[in-house]
């Protein structure tokens, strides 16, 4: 049963700031020491089999986690879906079996038959975003002509070397952190990784690859055993929105890399400090919003076609908006065209 929040004193809500900041700062030196550990592995393992770069936002997860979570005020809750952990767990690790894994897809085969059986060579990861309502003839033969993949494991060449090298980088962000039970750290990530991933490399089928946000580490292991054998990645981005606006290592680690094709909104890159991919694609194509598109088409309908007001309208309906006439001033959110280019033609990548 979760905890009920009561409201905080001054000196809670001082302390709540600082620990904010606090979780901050480290974050990024576990982000960039992790980043150290992934370019040292690729000297050894290349950038696609490596053990760090694979689990890098599950480590992400885990260590900010135990930062955030034992100095939380109030409960989450206990139940706890590794590597994301529980307030007990950050202050006093314990041992972990597969059923208390994030994802339990090795058990999931609810996925209707038919969508193994594509027509064409294409491997389709999870999340693929194409709209249900705005692109449901584009959706819908996507799902018939590609090959929906199921629970897959990560092949990572000389595992057991590398399982010393996880060893190594737990044990230090342990040190790092003052977090205790070294033992069961240890234990728990080779579990893990021992669960995700194999010594074995099978020869795929498809040609390539479309999948979406590679945050999940089905996507990831999807990608890296593509990439491995040289097979194009089409990677696309979440949201409605270009990722590179976020200057945050998720976006970079995760959304913006792990594919040689990337998928994004609107036709303008920022380029910020932390969003960098882990390995930057061959190339970058750019998508429409079909939802923007459709806002746009309404207010065109409705004989509000004034460029102000049509703008004005758009950022009020969102925050940080991508898909508009690319014409508002002060504002680099709000800069970016409707990209021009469907996203079906990377499919020739």
């Amino acid at each position: 049963m979760t905890e009920k929040l009561s409201r905080l004193s001054d000196g809670q809500a001082i302390a709540a700031i600082r620990s904010y900041h606090q979780a901050n700062a480290l974050s990024l030196e576990i982000y960039s020491y992790l980043l150290n550990s992934y370019y040292n592995l690729s000297a050894d393992y290349g950038p696609h089999g490596n053990i760090v770069g694979l689990f890098f936002h599950d480590l992400m997860v885990h260590f900010s986690g135990v930062i955030i979570q034992r100095e939380f005020f109030g409960n989450y809750g206990e139940s706890i879906k590794f590597p994301y952990v529980s307030r007990s767990y950050a202050k006093n690790p314990f041992f972990v079996d597969a059923n208390s894994y994030y994802d339990g897809k090795k058990i999931d085969n609810s996925y209707p038959l038919w969508r193994a059986k594509g027509v064409l060579p294409i491997a389709a990861g999870d999340a693929v975003p194409i709209d249900a309502r705005y692109q449901r003839w584009l959706r819908t033969c996507f799902s018939l002509l590609s090959h929906y993949q199921p629970f897959t494991k990560a092949f990572l060449p000389k595992r057991q070397k590398q399982f010393g090298a996880l060893t190594d980088v737990v044990s230090e962000l342990a040190n790092i952190l003052c977090i205790p039970k070294l033992d069961c750290l240890i234990h728990n990530w080779r579990e893990y990784v021992s669960y995700h991933t194999s010594t074995k490399e099978s020869i795929i089928p498809e040609k390539r690859l479309v999948t979406g946000s590679r945050a999940s580490l089905q996507n990831r292991k999807l990608a890296i055993n593509f990439l491995q054998q040289a097979k194009p990645v089409i990677g696309i981005t979440h949201g409605e929105i270009t990722n590179t606006i976020f200057d945050e290592p998720l976006f970079g680690y995760a959304e913006l890399g792990f594919c040689s094709v990337l998928i994004d909104y609107g036709e303008r890159r920022l380029e910020g400090s932390h969003n960098k991919p882990l390995l930057g694609p061959k190339r970058t194509s750019s998508r429409t919003s079909a939802v923007k598109k459709e806002v746009i088409r309404r207010v065109g309908r409705s004989g509000n076609r004034q460029e102000g007001k049509t703008n004005s309208f758009m950022c009020r309906r969102s925050i940080m908006v991508t898909s508009i006439t690319g014409r508002t001033e002060g504002s680099k959110t709000v800069s970016t065209q409707i990209g021009r280019r469907n996203w079906w033609q990377s499919f020739r990548a």
